[in-house]
C-alpha cells in the first residue's frame, strides 16, 4: 500500500471513530510513520484529507450497497421471473434494516459537502455513476419487454436511488412501524412498473 493509501486509511480510521472536527493532520501523520509534508504533498492541507477520506466512504458505502448488483448476471437473466427475483434481491437488501450504519454515513459525507465543492463533485460523480448502473440494468429489461416503458430507464433510476436514499429519513425520524415498511413499498412500487406481483 502506497504512503498516500495508508495516510487516506488512517484518516478514514480517525473520522470513523471521533468525527470529522476531531482529525488532526499529526495524529494522522504520527499513525502512518510520516511527516506531516507528506499529507501537505498529497492532499494540500487538511481540508484536502478530509474531502479525500470522505470521499472514500462514501464510494465504498455506494459500492456495498451494489454488491449484489453483477451486471453480467443480469444480462444472462432469460426470462422476467428470474430478472424479477434479482430486482427483488437488489432493492431487498439496498434499503434492508441491516444497512443503517451506512446510511448515517452517507448522511454524514452529504452534510459534509454542504461546504465543500470538491467533495460535492466527487459525491456527485458517485451518484451519476450509480444512476447509470441502476439505468442499465432496469434498460435491459425495457429491452426484453419486462418493465413498463412509459417512464424511461435513467427516471427510474433516479427514482429507485432516490428511495434507497430517503431510507435514512424514515428510520431515524419515523416511527419503527413506517421504517420497517420501506423495503416493501420500495418493492411494490418496482414491481408495479415491471407489471409483475409484489408477491414472488
Amino acid at each position: 500500500m502506497s504512503n498516500r493509501d495508508r495516510l487516506l486509511e488512517a484518516a478514514i480510521e480517525a473520522i470513523e471513530r471521533d468525527g470529522e472536527a476531531a482529525l488532526r493532520v499529526d495524529q494522522v501523520a504520527e499513525a502512518v510513520g510520516v511527516t506531516k509534508p507528506s499529507i501537505y504533498h498529497f492532499f494540500h492541507d487538511r481540508d484536502g484529507l478530509i474531502v479525500a477520506a470522505q470521499a472514500e466512504r462514501y464510494r465504498r458505502s455506494i459500492t456495498y450497497l451494489l454488491a449484489d448488483l453483477d451486471l453480467d448476471i443480469v444480462l444472462e437473466c432469460e426470462s422476467q421471473a428470474e430478472y424479477a427475483r434479482l430486482i427483488h434481491a437488489v432493492v431487498m437488501s439496498s434499503t434492508s434494516p441491516d444497512g443503517v450504519l451506512r446510511r448515517r454515513l452517507r448522511a454524514q459525507v452529504l452534510g459534509s459537502a454542504v461546504s465543500r465543492p470538491a467533495l460535492q463533485e466527487s459525491v456527485g460523480e458517485v451518484h451519476r455513476q450509480t444512476v447509470a448502473t441502476l439505468a442499465k440494468v432496469l434498460g435491459y429489461g425495457q429491452k426484453r419487454g419486462w418493465f413498463r416503458p412509459e417512464f424511461s430507464s435513467s427516471a427510474v433510476a433516479a427514482w429507485w436511488f432516490g428511495a434507497i436514499f430517503g431510507r435514512h429519513l424514515v428510520e431515524d425520524y419515523s416511527n419503527a412501524d413506517d421504517a420497517n415498511a420501506w423495503p416493501a413499498i420500495t418493492w411494490s412500487t418496482i414491481a408495479h412498473l415491471m407489471g409483475v406481483s409484489a408477491d414472488l
